[in-house]
């Protein structure tokens, strides 16, 4: 599939509500289509000569198919693919955004997790049907290169009471010979309204909150219980976009990384049909617990876009202490190696990561769990003190200047060309100040921060993890030879 294709495949009918209003075509919405045109020049980065060898692999067959659908077994597969999306980032994503079609923290990864364990320990447990329905969907989506997002958070009411008996938890609602008829609402997927296909799974608390027997999870809430994909323009998906930051008609000048932003949307299930081919688990709480609704690579993927939003923010600082002329200053020298320090420290994490990887079922490698826990909780803590430091760099003319048309301006476009210029040109000067802008103070940053902080949990569960998951055993007993007494 090309550029040219995928824009074709979203003219399928697909119901997409933006602000208000229904979505004739998704690829011609003056704000959907950018994000339709970023997508379509990753398809086509595929085919060029700079980037295909990065970008695609030969699969058993001998076919070449997107890196994404290559099931990772080593470190040098998990590096190949973090140099894939980082080349998706800085040629199609504007090094922020919009890489679900390289990232494994959406539904192909999700897709591998479930195949590892269909593969490995539940070979022998899980239906044989589920196990081919699954082989043969992978399969389907490598074959046709199509991209996917899964459909998450449920629609909370009276949180007093346990998930399982929420009114508006999504639900099966009938069962049929052709497959299940589904119904509920999902509060988030990423740019759901430009994918191919919608991955959906009950939220983790459902199947892992005590409380709920085994026999009622497989009698009376088995309609709870559920893993399938469908695509979005399926008959009886509606997504509802969550509106851009950046509106009709404004200027990729005043919005360099927001203007890739990846739209996400609600999405509603009103009565959709799953046909069976479509179902991977259905009434099976001992499966889904141990899927536990996160990859592993859900981290990876956050971790390699922090780091390329990193190093724009170290660019733009460096880039304005000389647009300033103040790079003589010994105080704003210690500032930047500080940023430096935060960067490579986030780097070597993610090198750690991939170079110790963790082997899990069916050979399926995984950067190291341990190292994603540190790296993230550092990553975290660190980028919203660098984001800070930067946006005082600019000064006040972080959040006070003007847009690209008073710079082109025949009429006043001379004097806002005076008003910022300083080692170089205004135009240079005002285009870092947009950038510091858009990375750090607009509700664009705003958002995409607290997406870092909450997503795959809250900081404080990260925490957790990182704690419990860490083998304290080694510092204790070094520990130990230190405080113990000296044997005569």
């Amino acid at each position: 599939m090309n550029g040219r294709d995928y824009i074709e495949s979203l003219k399928d009918g697909r119901q997409v509500w933006y602000d208000g209003e229904r979505v004739p075509s998704v690829p011609d919405h003056p704000v959907l289509k950018r994000c339709v045109e970023n997508r379509a020049r990753e398809y086509d980065l595929h085919s060029d000569p700079k980037c295909r060898e990065l970008l695609n692999f030969a699969d058993d067959g001998g076919e070449r198919r997107c890196i994404m659908y290559r099931v990772p077994r080593s470190r040098e597969d998990l590096i190949a693919y973090r140099r894939a999306l980082e080349t998706a980032l800085i040629e199609a994503g504007g090094c922020v955004s919009d890489h679900m079609h390289f990232s494994l923290e959406g539904g192909i990864g999700l897709l591998f997790r479930t195949l590892s364990l269909a593969r490995g320990s539940f070979a022998s447990s899980m239906p044989k049907e589920c196990i081919q329905r699954l082989e043969s969907y992978y399969q389907h989506m490598k074959r046709n290169h199509l991209t996917t997002t899964v459909a998450f958070s449920e629609v909370k009411g009276d949180q007093s009471k346990p998930p399982w008996e929420q009114p508006q938890y999504m639900r099966v609602v009938k069962e049929t010979d052709r497959g299940i008829i589904v119904k509920g609402i999902r509060k988030i997927s990423t740019a759901v309204a430009y994918s191919a296909e919608v991955w959906t799974a009950p939220v983790p608390d459902l199947y892992r909150k005590p409380g709920l027997s085994d026999a009622d999870a497989a009698g009376k809430y088995r309609h709870l219980f559920f893993l399938f994909a469908v695509p979005v323009g399926a008959p009886g998906v509606k997504v509802i976009c969550r509106p851009s930051e950046v509106s009709y008609g404004q200027s990729r000048f005043d919005h360099p990384v927001s203007w890739y932003d990846e739209i996400d949307g609600m999405v509603i299930f009103d009565n959709v049909l799953v046909p069976w081919e479509r179902v991977f688990s259905y009434g099976d709480r001992k499966f889904l617990q141990a899927y536990g609704g996160e990859s592993g690579f859900g981290q990876y993927a956050h971790l390699i876009s922090m780091i390329s939003r990193m190093e724009l923010l170290v660019g733009a600082a460096y880039s304005i202490v000389d647009h300033n002329g103040l790079w003589g200053d010994s105080g704003m020298k210690q500032t930047l190696a500080e940023l430096v320090v935060n960067l490579e420290a986030a780097k070597a994490c993610l090198r750690v990561a991939e170079i110790e990887p963790d082997q899990i079922e069916a050979g399926m490698a995984l950067p190291s769990r341990r190292m994603m826990h540190v790296a993230m909780v550092y990553g975290i803590g660190v980028y919203s003190r660098m984001q800070r430091v930067v946006r005082d760099l600019g000064g006040g003319s972080t959040t006070t200047n003007q847009s690209y048309k008073d710079l082109v301006s025949p009429e006043i476009g001379s004097y806002v060309e005076a008003c910022f210029e300083g080692t170089r040109s205004g135009r240079e000067r005002l285009a870092v100040l947009k950038l510091i802008e858009d990375l750090t103070s607009s509700l664009y940053a705003q958002r995409k921060d607290q997406f870092l902080r909450f997503s795959l949990g809250p900081p404080e569960m990260k925490k957790l993890s990182l704690a419990q998951a860490y083998d304290f055993k080694p510092l204790l007993e070094k520990l130990s030879r230190v405080l113990s007494p000296e044997k005569e």
